[in-house]
């Protein structure tokens, strides 16, 4: 079945710059806290392969199977914090770990100093290094 029905990539669902990260305690989850803002929040969406039943066809007590369908369900979100200078490693994971707090996805820091990449995958935080275009200044 899944090498002949072709399915779409995931896809981005929503981006939302300086995201508020907010953690919730107490009884009922009724005690809000600020943690802090995130850069940037991406939510992703999956493709997800659904039967379609027919209830009004029922063999065995149980519906009949009609075929199936796509839909999107919820994917995993991303945290990117972009770092235009790299603070110290302390300042750095300090804040993602507060972040962390309350956000249980994959967090990427963007940066073009990459003098942290292998610490922070060792803290399973991912890392991209962009490059500084000097000559648009």
């Amino acid at each position: 079945f899944q090498e002949k029905t072709s399915r779409p990539v995931p896809r981005i669902k929503a981006k939302k710059l300086e995201y508020v990260l907010r953690s919730y305690s107490g009884y009922q989850d009724k005690v809000e806290r600020l943690v802090g803002y995130a850069d940037l929040l991406i939510t992703t969406e999956l493709p997800c392969v659904y039967p379609i039943r027919d209830f009004n066809s029922i063999a065995y007590g149980r519906s009949q199977l009609k075929g199936f369908e796509l839909k999107w369900a919820q994917g995993p979100s991303i945290l990117v914090e972009a770092k235009s200078m790299m603070p110290t490693l302390g300042e750095l994971m300090r804040q993602i770990n507060l972040y962390r707090t309350a956000f249980r996805g994959l967090i990427v820091v963007v940066s073009p100093d990459d003098q942290f990449q292998a610490i922070l995958a060792d803290q399973d935080i991912s890392f991209i290094r962009y490059l500084v275009d000097v000559t648009a200044q």
